[in-house]
């Protein structure tokens, strides 16, 4: 109840910063870009919420696979980050590698491995073992 609340509360004082048009902290900006960015592909999500169900996901294993792969191919690092997060908490709930945990997750995983800039995305992904 206190995560579903304070999920409510943030997108609420996001939605006002952004309607004061002084604009978002770097907190929340990325949930924006991403929103603005899915908003064709996935109209329903609001910005704010995205980054939250992404991180929220990570103890439901393989639920949201759709999100977290929108995640990982996000051209925000934060939600990157989070998504490769998400993954590896999976992996280890289930007890398997990435390649035993889902064949469409270990191709996102792959695609990103192959085209990701950031550094702190590639280190990520070689301290999580993907």
């Amino acid at each position: 109840a206190a995560y579903i609340s304070g999920n409510i509360l943030c997108a609420l004082g996001v939605c006002l910063s952004a309607k004061s048009g002084l604009g978002v902290s770097a907190v929340v900006a990325p949930s924006f870009v991403l929103s603005a960015y899915l908003e064709g592909l996935v109209p329903f999500f609001t910005f704010g919420n995205v980054e939250y169900i992404v991180q929220g996901l990570e103890t439901y294993p393989l639920c949201g696979t759709d999100l977290v792969i929108a995640g990982l191919r996000s051209p925000i690092v934060t939600c990157r980050s989070i998504a490769l997060r998400t993954v590896s908490e999976w992996c280890k709930a289930k007890e398997c590698t990435l390649a035993g945990l889902s064949d469409e997750l270990y191709q996102a995983v792959e695609q990103l491995k192959a085209a990701e800039v950031s550094g702190n995305i590639k280190k990520r992904i070689e301290e999580y073992g993907f």
